[in-house]
């Protein structure tokens, strides 16, 4: 969870500058012709296995993922399962939020249910310890705990703390905490945690949600690259307080200008062969915005917004999945009896068909593609080729008005099936479908229907492809 930050302060100042109720494109819908797209060139970056992780609080172990002795939830495997199906295993869980501040000194189960997780799809944590407190004890008491319950190998770093930008809002520091004040702790609290870690686990930090860290990135890795596995930063797209527009998340800067505010740090990190990871990640801080942060834009911003991260460099970016929260993807049902808790499939948010369309495009270690795009639609083109050399186009048109056909050359391929990602509406919070299939209705987290793809051949190497309003494509191609 994230507090008002000058990086969301910079967030309310793009919606305000954007005509609130005005489309996303002022292309005519009765244009036949709407994009065409060229793929060239040769591969690029390659996308992490693990790119796409995930964000939950310390507090909401047994009610998001479950314990054996008191029911896990084997609907929260199934959706990590699914995510994973694509060949971007492992998936990465980031345990922390405003919450790691508040914890104490483990003991007893505190670590089992992600033992067990670990274990059974062996996932990869970043652990938070607390630094708000400012009790150094009481993080080396963690940091010792943690390191002996969980599996060798499954924790990627310990973040230290969680958004100190924020600490004077929280009384966790003094009213004047600034960056040099920040380094200063941070220094103590490297020099007592570094001994304890296990062979091959870093520091992730600074972990902050403001902006004003980035032009300092290269000073802060200076002093502290010895120490750190993962560059860490926070950041949401928008702000709840500023009155967004329904189509907000839809309009081309939403996906674009986060990746621009980190290039810096991200050339940084890179430089002293640190990744860089947005481990908190999502449309609006707090709850989310209602309608627009658990509707069916947010799955399409959500595609596009990884890609244009994976192209800035970025190596990898968790979800904020906090379960009671409107930018949630997902929400379960708990029912509780005799001690023992059965974990039923409340909702998927359309969010999550969008992490997944992303999976399925960028899976085995697949590598960019450059693309150009000829369009005057509020449309974006991805393209991909993975390990095994097999070609995928993503296609995701966020406009409200333009549709029509979309053009594509791929020489040397003869046809392609195509899966949709769609929904009655961008506002749709169900009704969302993945190459025919859906979770409505799912109580166990598996996909609901039988699958639907469509099959295009090309003529010379050229597709042709029909776009709707507020869709997405995956194209994926054979010879």
């Amino acid at each position: 969870m994230t507090f008002r930050s000058s990086l969301a302060v910079f967030a309310a100042l793009w919606i305000a500058l954007t005509p609130v109720g005005q489309p996303a494109s002022v292309s005519s819908s009765d244009s036949a012709s709407l994009a065409e797209v060229r793929i060239s060139g040769q591969p690029g970056v390659t996308i992490p296995r693990g790119f796409m992780g995930l964000s939950h609080e310390w507090p909401n172990t047994t009610s998001m993922i479950g314990y054996s002795k008191t029911g896990a939830n084997l609907v929260y495997r199934q959706l990590l399962t699914n995510l994973t199906a694509y060949g971007n295993d492992p998936i990465e869980l980031r345990i922390g939020g405003n919450s790691t501040d508040n914890t104490g000194r483990p003991s007893g189960d505190r670590m089992k249910p992600y033992v067990e997780l670990a274990n059974a799809l062996h996932a990869r944590f970043i652990l938070g310890v607390n630094f708000g407190s400012n009790d150094l004890s009481l993080t080396e008491n963690q940091v010792k705990f943690y390191s002996k319950e969980m599996p060798n190998g499954s924790i990627e770093a310990f973040e230290i703390g969680n958004e100190p930008d924020a600490y004077p809002n929280r009384k966790m520091r003094p009213g004047v905490y600034g960056l040099d004040d920040y380094l200063k702790d941070f220094d103590v609290w490297r020099q007592g945690i570094l001994p304890l870690l296990p062979k091959g686990t870093l520091l992730a930090g600074p972990s902050w949600s403001g902006i004003q860290i980035v032009p300092s990135a290269r000073a802060f890795l200076a002093r502290e690259d010895a120490s750190l596995g993962v560059l860490s930063l926070h950041f949401y797209a928008g702000s709840p307080y500023s009155n967004p527009p329904p189509d907000y998340l839809l309009r081309p800067h939403t996906a674009t200008f986060g990746p621009a505010l980190f290039a810096t740090a991200v050339a940084a990190a890179h430089e002293r062969h640190i990744p860089f990871r947005i481990t908190e990640l999502n449309s609006y801080y707090g709850a989310g915005v209602h309608g627009q942060s658990d509707a069916f834009s947010a799955a399409l911003w959500s595609i596009d917004t990884m890609f244009e991260y994976v192209k800035a460099g970025v190596d990898g970016v968790n979800w904020e999945a906090e379960g009671g929260n409107f930018c949630s993807p997902f929400i379960f049902n708990r029912s509780t009896v005799d001690g023992m808790n059965t974990f039923t499939l409340k909702t998927a948010t359309p969010l999550y068909f969008g992490l997944l369309f992303f999976q399925a495009a960028t899976g085995r270690a697949a590598k960019l593609l450059p693309v150009d795009v000829d369009t005057h639609a509020n449309l974006k083109a991805w393209a991909t080729v993975d390990e095994a050399g097999r070609t995928r186009l993503a296609i995701i048109n966020k406009d409200l008005k333009a549709q029509g056909s979309v053009t594509f050359q791929m020489p040397g391929h003869r046809q392609a099936t195509v899966a949709r990602l769609l929904a009655p509406s961008y506002t749709s919070l169900t009704g969302v479908t993945l190459g025919g299939q859906s979770l409505d209705g799912s109580e166990d987290g598996k996909l609901l229907g039988a699958e639907k793809t469509e099959t295009i051949r090309g003529n010379n190497g050229q597709f042709e492809l029909s776009m709707p309003v507020t869709s997405a494509a995956l194209v994926t191609f054979s010879k």
